[in-house]
């Protein structure tokens, strides 16, 4: 989504290092040890020099601003909220601020006032792909479709053809149950997108939809990599995929039909020199979504990766807050609930475990896949080998896919989250449970992944 902080980057020897060193009366003095510290991840003490900054100039709304980041990653929404009012109040014209007053509101769960703030951004700056992406994972009810829309059609109007105003203007469209012209906007937008990242193909005949099925899917998990693969992926030249990463189709649109899912995809994709794919992890977890993929597409391949599920539960819990979905009870509260459930009803009811700990007992969800596609349409990644040596892993992918490797490819970490680690009790708990199904897995599966 955003990043919601973005450390000052500037090594000036004018940078104070202590509180000794700074000059008492001068907020600016203040805001830079502040910022030093915030690279230097001293949270707690920035907190303070911000404060103290604010105190010396009550008008310093970068102060604000960057107070306000961290109070959110604290987790002090309500503090928060009032450091970016303030700081709006103070310099009304800056995109940026309303885009992290949308956060601090999301997570509070007022998603009307979080989308009226990234709409507000994107009257101040209509291309930044940040406030589009921030609407994209804002559930929009009903009741405001109406508004979402007339807002995207506004933004067109200055800026046409802008392909995430039309992808976005797609998803309201379709919510709306308006398919025909949602299906226009993601094809426009498709082109649109293509011929900005790839000029060359402009020069090619596109067909006026794509016919022929994606050549891959990564299927999950949810929490695992799927964002920087998706990213690595996305930087191969004979790669395009679709604007939007996750398009939900099996799991959420199936009833909008075939042709609105492949207007996701650039039709030149046809063409046997490109692929596409989409990457929707949220499909490995929910039954059915196996059996409408083979329906239409049996022959395609299927990307999985799978991280320890103990982390996996945890980062997925801050996920959700971070996203507004809930999560009022603390993490330990939730997982030792699902560990007690599961326990007293252990049996047929658990052949598709479903939770923040449950979910990640992944051989329960595999088998049902593994019934349906063979084994050699799998390529089955370890999330941990992953994140540490991503190129290698890469060259796995490549392979699969039937590519060259990718020579010019960076490896940056792409969403991930922030938090604090579990209690090491509490940990050791949790890889307890564990243990017993992750054996089973690492047995179907001949491979080792010596989580704990």
């Amino acid at each position: 989504m955003s990043d919601l902080l973005q450390p000052n980057q500037s090594n000036s020897d004018n940078v104070p290092k202590t509180d000794a060193e700074i000059d008492k009366k001068s907020a600016a003095s203040y805001f830079k040890l502040a910022q030093s510290q915030v690279r230097n991840k001293q949270k707690e003490a920035a907190i303070a020099n911000y404060q103290k900054a604010i105190e010396l100039n009550p008008k310093h709304w970068n102060a604000y601003h960057k107070l306000g980041q961290l109070l959110l990653k604290k987790g002090h929404y309500q503090e928060a909220v009032e450091c970016y009012q303030r700081a709006i109040e103070l310099q009304p014209k800056r995109a940026e601020l309303y885009l992290d007053f949308g956060h601090a509101l999301r997570y509070q769960g007022k998603r009307k006032q979080a989308i009226d703030c990234y709409f507000k951004a994107l009257e101040l700056e209509p291309v930044n792909w940040r406030f589009y992406t921030a609407l994209q994972y804002t559930k929009v009810n009903k009741n405001w479709l109406d508004d979402v829309i007339l807002n995207y059609r506004r933004i067109l109007e200055k800026k046409p053809d802008f392909p995430l105003a039309l992808q976005n203007l797609g998803d309201a469209l379709t919510q709306k149950g308006n398919i025909d012209e949602a299906i226009c906007c993601y094809q426009k937008s498709c082109y649109k997108q293509t011929i900005w990242t790839h000029p060359h193909l402009a020069k090619l005949d596109w067909k006026p939809q794509k016919e022929s099925s994606p050549d891959f899917i990564i299927i999950g998990d949810i929490k695992c990599g799927t964002s920087s693969l998706h990213a690595y992926l996305n930087s191969h030249p004979r790669i395009l995929f679709p604007l939007k990463k996750e398009l939900q189709f099996f799991s959420n649109h199936f009833d909008r039909g075939v042709d609105w899912y492949l207007a996701h995809f650039p039709a030149i994709t046809d063409r046997p020199e490109l692929l596409t794919g989409e990457a929707s992890p949220g499909y490995f977890g929910k039954p059915g979504v196996d059996r409408l993929i083979h329906q239409l597409f049996p022959d395609i391949k299927l990307i999985l990766l799978l991280r320890n599920p103990v982390d996996r539960a945890l980062s997925r819990y801050f996920q959700k807050k971070k996203v507004g979905q809930g999560m009022k009870r603390s993490f330990a509260e939730i997982v030792t609930q699902e560990m007690e459930n599961f326990n007293q009803d252990s049996g047929d009811k658990f052949t598709e475990p479903k939770g923040l700990l449950l979910g990640g007992l992944y051989i329960y969800k595999l088998q049902r896949w593994m019934n349906l596609f063979s084994p050699e349409q799998f390529l089955i990644l370890h999330s941990e080998s992953f994140f540490r040596d991503p190129a290698r892993t890469m060259e796995r992918v490549y392979h699969f896919l039937g590519l060259p490797d990718n020579s010019e490819q960076k490896y940056e970490v792409w969403n991930a989250g922030a938090y604090s680690p579990m209690d090491a009790e509490l940990r050791e708990t949790l890889v307890d449970f564990c243990r017993p199904h992750n054996q089973k897995l690492e047995e179907y599966l001949g491979m080792k992944f010596d989580w704990n």
